[in-house]
């Protein structure tokens, strides 16, 4: 892929030399950076109290290589705390705007209905600056569908949706791009509301318009009750046939 992450985890106290640990994390990184490539982001986890309270080294590759570590507590659920770096990734795609469609590649659908493809698109709360990342919506496209809006014997028609829609299909690269900020937010609320002072980076607070404090967590405004919630529901195809 065009980013890579690295998760590291840990559950105890560092014993290497931090020297030397640190220095081969530089000559890595700057392989890829002589390479073209963009290093890998560094999320790092301390897992459990005696983690916690070592946590020197972890929170040190985090703040020093534009990363994020969190705290994860004795019984804290382990997969939802590490899956939550994906709101790095959310977050540079909302604040690169343009297009941000992903096409997957024509399958076969499990109704039987046919070969067909799935767009899929992030959604953003782009009220506030900035944009906050809400979830994703998508939708599923059956060719058998499209011929019949296209009309009768449209194959050529339809192979050429077919290879455009490959083409769609393969990812296209975003810069990273991501504020300060917006960082120390994802640094301080990990994955959820329940904010950790101690996991912001010191030397980064400068560069925000207000203290450590007042940062909040990336997370929209709940919907009112006027919003639809059953959206598994496609009322409009009931009774057509495909």
């Amino acid at each position: 892929g065009c980013h890579q992450a690295i998760l590291f985890l840990t559950d105890g106290e560092m014993t290497d030399n931090e020297t030397t640990f640190f220095d081969l994390i530089g000559r890595k990184r700057n392989g890829y950076s002589d390479s073209g490539r963009e290093p890998p982001v560094m999320f790092t986890y301390s897992f459990g109290s005696i983690a916690a309270s070592k946590a020197e080294v972890p929170k040190r590759i985090a703040c020093e290589y534009g990363g994020v570590w969190a705290s994860i507590e004795d019984g804290g659920n382990l997969a939802e705390s590490m899956g939550a770096y994906y709101k790095y990734f959310a977050q540079v795609l909302g604040s690169s705007g343009g297009d941000n469609v992903s096409w997957t590649e024509p399958y076969e659908f499990a109704t039987g209905l046919g070969l067909g493809t799935t767009a899929s698109a992030p959604v953003y709360d782009r009220s506030v600056t900035p944009p906050i990342f809400v979830g994703v919506v998508g939708v599923d496209i059956s060719f058998s569908a499209m011929e019949i809006a296209l009309g009768e014997n449209q194959e050529a028609t339809r192979d050429v949706f077919i290879k455009k829609i490959t083409e769609l299909s393969v990812a296209s690269c975003h810069t990273i791009d991501i504020e300060e900020c917006q960082l120390q937010s994802l640094r301080k609320f990990g994955s959820g509301d329940k904010a950790n002072d101690g996991a912001a980076c010191p030397n980064s607070t400068s560069t925000c318009p207000s203290s450590i404090n007042s940062l909040r967590p990336n997370t929209p405004a709940l919907c009112d009750e006027t919003y639809p919630f059953n959206l598994w529901a496609n009322e409009a195809s009931i009774g057509r046939s495909y």
